[in-house]
């Protein structure tokens, strides 16, 4: 027998302008029970909602136009409201090979086309409930885990079941209370992988940027994209490191980034950066921030190398 859903208490905010999928998402949340149901076709008042509501789904179209991944990898990032685990159903109306790619990569639950046929959206709800994917956490990454098989080079990354308000409301009848708590102590362990992850690839950057002076490519441009993605890095690892057990790395850190930006302002003026100075502040900065001793024999992965001039950081993690 199928459990009995309580959508009654599920605060929904749509963020539609597409006045035949608002009325499609309407009518059949309406149906399904919902009655705290808002929208808006507009992205600056969506931010405001996101920001301000305290929400258990989020359902948003595509065609709110590029930003719109941005506003939903920082959701996922801790970077815009107070929920990293809210459920976010992507619907679109006319996708695009990058579209689809877009809001996988910013973290989206569900990607819904639009139109549906009857029942489509239910089931699709209902599983987000039952079966919600887990998340995993990487460099450049935080959102549900949808690896078919780790790419070479990569090194383990273990999911978190994360809170899910859907379920919580609908299914489990939680009160925000409890809710909040779940959601404050995931967000923490989420945290301290993130660093991880931010820490791992630092020194992949400093192995990256080795291997390139030892190719006699030192003054060449991926060198320059490995030393500023370096100083995003360590900025990251030192806004997410306060209060947790990485703090005390912080001063290594600090002086890993100042150096890195030292090296990276010296090839403008000619000057080939040296990855020696760098060496022996990664070897302290693996140690304190826990680094895989494996990661330190390794470069970039293959398809990070590729995409390292304009493979996206967030310089803005909190």
């Amino acid at each position: 027998m199928a459990p009995t859903l309580f959508y009654h208490h599920v605060r929904v905010q749509l963020g539609v302008e597409d006045p035949l999928v608002l009325q499609a998402l309407r009518s059949t949340l309406y149906h399904l029970g919902c009655r705290d149901i808002s929208f808006t076709g507009s992205l600056g008042n969506l931010r405001t909602a996101i920001a301000d509501g305290n929400l258990d789904l989020l359902i948003v179209a595509t065609e709110l136009g590029e930003t719109l991944y941005n506003t939903l990898a920082q959701i996922r990032h801790g970077e815009l409201g107070n929920n990293p685990f809210l459920p976010v159903v992507a619907v679109t109306v006319r996708p695009t090979e990058k579209s689809v790619q877009d809001a996988i990569d910013c973290g989206v639950d569900d990607l819904l086309p639009f139109p549906w046929t009857a029942g489509y959206l239910d089931e699709r709800l209902e599983k987000l409930i039952s079966a919600r994917r887990p998340f995993v956490v990487t460099s450049d990454y935080i959102g549900p885990d949808r690896r078919a098989a780790m790419r070479p080079g990569q090194q383990p990354v273990q999911p978190i079941i994360v809170p899910n308000p859907l379920r919580a409301k609908a299914l489990d009848r939680k009160s925000d209370e409890v809710l909040a708590r779940e959601i404050k102590t995931t967000a923490a362990i989420l945290n301290a992988d993130k660093i991880r992850r931010l820490a791992e690839l630092v020194v992949r950057l400093v192995n990256e940027l080795q291997n390139r002076a030892e190719d006699g490519e030192a003054m060449s441009s991926l060198s320059e994209a490995c030393l500023n993605k370096m100083v995003t890095a360590t900025t990251s690892i030192l806004k997410r490191a306060s209060g947790t057990a990485y703090a005390p790395g912080a001063t290594t850190c600090r002086t890993l980034r100042a150096t890195a930006m030292q090296l990276r302002d010296g090839m403008e003026t000619g000057e080939a950066p040296n990855p020696m100075l760098l060496r022996p502040l990664t070897d302290r900065f693996i140690v304190e921030f826990q680094v895989d001793p494996a990661v330190t024999h390794i470069g970039l992965p293959e398809h990070l190398r590729d995409r390292l001039p304009t493979l996206q950081l967030r310089e803005d993690v909190a």
